[in-house]
């Protein structure tokens, strides 16, 4: 049986809780996508790496497929240093795979990149090749207008070559409760309903948490 965090992990965008800012401005973008650079910041837990997916499905890309090895690149964070970038500055000149022509490259926990691999990818993000977006995802918080990694790795050269889009908590209880009541009615119809707000809050709002809960109730409701 697969984890009850895959099985209703949001395929689109449309599909994600609590996350209105994210979905107004990313879809907007969508509708006449172009060449550029995101940073997805926010808690863990809330998303973020599920919405790069979900925007490369959107142009045509499946991230999971065989065949997004050129059109899909996901780079974790320990992996992302000179050498990486250089390979990937070439990777980019390649043709990518996709339908569409869309190539996502997502780029993991970035502000644990070395200070090397950050200064290497400047250039590349000056130059952004056709039909291609950077995706970089990493924990922290937007706090009047200003980005704060929970590091504190992200130079602000690198920082102003990116768009950065919030992923925040708030306004999340009353979408993320319902998402979990939906959860549990399917997959356990015939048990009482747990107090969903008071295991968001448990869980500091982390959804991915929240869902974790869920499937350690059922399993202690099968014993």
């Amino acid at each position: 049986m697969p984890r009850l965090t895959e099985k209703y992990a949001p395929r689109r965008l449309s599909e994600f809780v609590g996350l209105a800012e994210p979905r107004k401005v990313l879809g907007k973008w969508l509708g006449a996508p172009y060449p550029t650079a995101f940073l997805f910041i926010g808690p863990s837990g809330n998303g973020k790496t599920r919405a790069a997916e979900a925007i490369a499905r959107a142009l045509g890309i499946e991230p999971d497929s065989e065949n997004a090895i050129f059109s899909y690149s996901y780079l974790p964070s320990r992996k992302c240093n000179l050498e990486a970038i250089n390979e990937l500055e070439v990777t980019c000149k390649t043709v990518p795979w996709s339908s569409s022509g869309w190539r996502v490259i997502h780029i993991a926990e970035a502000d644990q990149m070395t200070a090397a691999a950050q200064i290497a990818l400047l250039s590349v993000l000056d130059t952004i090749p056709a039909k291609t977006v950077f995706i970089l995802t990493c924990n922290g918080r937007i706090k009047d207008g200003v980005v704060e990694t929970d590091s504190g790795a992200l130079e602000p050269r690198f920082l102003s070559r990116l768009t950065p889009i919030h992923f925040s908590t708030y306004g999340l209880n009353g979408e993320g409760k319902i998402l979990l009541s939906r959860i549990w009615r399917t997959e356990a119809p015939d048990l009482p309903e747990l107090n969903f707000t008071k295991i968001l809050a448990e869980s500091r709002n982390n959804i991915r948490a929240a869902i974790q809960v869920i499937e350690r109730e059922l399993l202690e409701a099968a014993q």
